[in-house]
C-alpha cells in the first residue's frame, strides 16, 4: 500500500513538473529559469576558450598561444553561427508548443537534426581542407600560420559535434 501511494505520490509531482503551462501567468519566474542556464553555457565557452590559452601557453609557448589567437575571429564566427541556427529552430519549436501544434514541434525537430548533422559534416569537411587559405584571407602573419592551421583543423574536427550539440 504505501509502495503504491508513494508511485502515486511521485507520479503526480512529475505531471506538476512536466505540465507547467509557460504561455499563461507570471512570466518573469520561467525567463529567470530558463535565461540562467543561457548564461552559463555562454560562461562556460569563455572557461573554454581561456583554458585553451592557459594550456597552450604553459606547453607550448608564446607562438602557440599567438597561434590560438589567430584564429579567434573565425572559431567565435563558426560558434555564433551554430548557436544562431539553434536559436532559429527554438523559435519555431516554440510557437509550435505555444500554438500546441504537436506535429509542427515534431517537424522542426526532425528538421533540425538531419541539418545539423549535414551542416556539421559540410563544416568539417570545409574547414579540415580551406583552414590555411581561410589563414591568409586573415592576413594571419606567416610564422604562426602552420600553428594555427593546425589548432584551427583541430577546431573544425569537432565542429559536427558542436552542430549537433547545439
Amino acid at each position: 500500500m504505501y509502495a503504491k501511494s508513494r508511485t502515486a505520490l511521485l507520479e503526480g509531482k512529475m505531471k506538476k513538473i512536466s505540465t507547467q503551462e509557460m504561455c499563461s501567468g507570471s512570466l518573469l519566474g520561467p525567463i529567470i529559469r530558463f535565461t540562467i542556464p543561457v548564461m552559463l553555457s555562454g560562461l562556460l565557452q569563455l572557461f573554454f576558450n581561456a583554458a585553451d590559452l592557459v594550456v597552450v601557453g604553459q606547453f607550448c609557448g608564446s607562438d602557440s598561444v599567438a597561434a590560438v589567437g589567430a584564429t579567434g575571429s573565425l572559431t567565435n564566427l563558426l560558434v555564433n553561427f551554430f548557436i544562431g541556427l539553434s536559436i532559429g529552430t527554438g523559435v519555431v519549436v516554440s510557437h509550435g508548443l505555444g500554438a500546441q501544434v504537436e506535429r509542427k514541434v515534431h517537424q522542426a525537430v526532425h528538421t533540425a537534426i538531419p541539418l545539423a548533422l549535414i551542416c556539421g559534416i559540410i563544416v568539417t569537411v570545409v574547414g579540415l581542407i580551406w583552414a590555411p587559405q581561410f589563414l591568409l584571407w586573415m592576413d594571419t602573419p606567416p610564422e604562426i600560420r602552420a600553428l594555427s592551421a593546425i589548432y584551427l583543423r583541430i577546431y573544425f574536427a569537432g565542429a559536427l559535434f558542436m552542430m549537433v550539440y547545439n
